[in-house]
């Protein structure tokens, strides 16, 4: 499993998960909107850590990918990194660790 894409754990974790709480009638209300949450924060988190900080124009965007069209022309997926939107995903990633925390101790036999 150490290998294993993010995504590909969490699909697993997913179907584990909601298993048990099938087994169980005990699905807690958040927990649809956990794994939508850790979906969105590993997109931000990659967007973050991949970013081409080297590729940052004098407007402030930051190069995060590089697609290459089927007619051949290649575009550059730029975002606008501030403190203020870095600080917002900083959040967003701590707040779904936390309900990921309370879900595993609260309502999973782990």
């Amino acid at each position: 499993m150490a290998n294993t894409m993010f995504q590909t754990k969490l699909d697993l974790f997913e179907r584990l998960a909601s298993d048990w709480f099938r087994s169980n009638g005990t699905e807690p209300s958040f927990f649809k909107n956990l794994i939508s949450e850790l979906r969105t924060c590993a997109i931000l988190r990659n967007k973050v850590v991949h970013a081409n900080w080297l590729y940052t124009n004098s407007e402030g965007y930051t190069e995060v990918k590089i697609k290459a069209r089927n007619d051949g022309i290649i575009e550059h997926e730029m975002t606008k990194f501030t403190t203020e939107n870095l600080n917002e995903i900083i959040e967003r990633i701590d707040n779904s660790r936390n309900l990921l925390s309370e879900l595993v101790t609260d309502h999973l036999p782990l």
